[in-house]
């Protein structure tokens, strides 16, 4: 299979919202299929016609929840930066050639 085949499975496989992977990528719980949704829709609507003036809670559904965070920076992104920098992350050695032109480490012309 080559990767343009494999690109078009994978966005089929996220349009549908009762797989497993569409579910984790949309940051759900569990998958929920479109007839689940209209299941609710119905549960939902005759609850509410059956409570008449009574306020209803709406049945949960994957997307009402809060997404979980992986993390939260706590210093300013300049001072990450700056400890990356420090510790050689992102350093290009720019060495000239024999004309006098500066080079990264792949051979490709930098300016100064």
């Amino acid at each position: 299979m080559g990767w343009g085949e494999a690109w078009r499975l994978l966005q089929l496989v996220t349009l549908d919202p009762s797989s497993r992977l569409a579910a984790s990528i949309a940051g759900w719980e569990h998958p929920f299929s479109r007839e689940a949704q209209i299941l609710v829709d119905l549960y939902d609507l005759t609850h509410k016609i059956a409570a008449g003036k009574k306020k209803t809670q709406p049945y949960p559904r994957p997307w009402d929840k809060r997404h979980k965070r992986w993390g939260k920076a706590t210093r300013p992104q300049a001072e990450i930066i700056a400890a990356l920098q420090a510790r050689g992350h992102g350093r290009v050695a720019h060495r000239p050639d024999a004309s006098g032109r500066l080079r990264d480490e792949r051979g490709h012309f930098v300016s100064a």
